[in-house]
């Protein structure tokens, strides 16, 4: 068993604003289906990246993947590729291929961090020292307890 824990979330609650503000590094076209449970929200969104700069409207169209808004949030933080969630069930293909389509205009990006912070006793400070991984500054902190 791991004392490895996560410390970084991310909720969408605009997707169309959150994908259009992100950068984009290969030109695509994706329809996601999002359902955000605890808000009762569920949208179905073209994202169209072109030139490195996304947009992202509402569609009709039949959606390329289907997941869950705390899905998205990983996707959006970069640190997890499409397919991988793919395969674990968390994000459904709605077509073959659509993982690997998916990886294309979303790629993973560097693992998204946390700074890692150090207490001190005298006088009480919070000091920003090096950035770490979500998950070793989830390790530094159990270790910490």
């Amino acid at each position: 068993m791991s004392n490895d824990t996560d410390w970084l979330w991310v909720r969408l609650l605009d997707v169309p604003r959150a994908l259009t503000a992100r950068g984009w590094f290969t030109d695509g076209d994706l329809v996601l289906d999002v359902d955000d449970p605890i808000r009762g929200e569920h949208g179905r969104y073209l994202l169209t990246v072109r030139d490195g700069k996304a947009d992202c409207i509402p569609t009709d169209r039949e959606p390329d993947l289907s997941l869950d808004v705390s899905d998205l949030g990983s996707v959006y933080l970069g640190g997890t590729a499409q397919s991988t969630l793919v395969r674990a069930g968390h994000i459904r293909a709605r077509r073959p291929g659509a993982a690997t389509l998916a990886d294309t205009p979303l790629p993973r990006r560097a693992l998204p961090a946390l700074p890692a912070l150090v207490l001190t006793a005298r006088p009480p400070t919070l000091r920003v020292d090096r950035p770490l991984t979500a998950t070793a500054a989830a390790s530094c902190a159990c270790r910490a307890l």
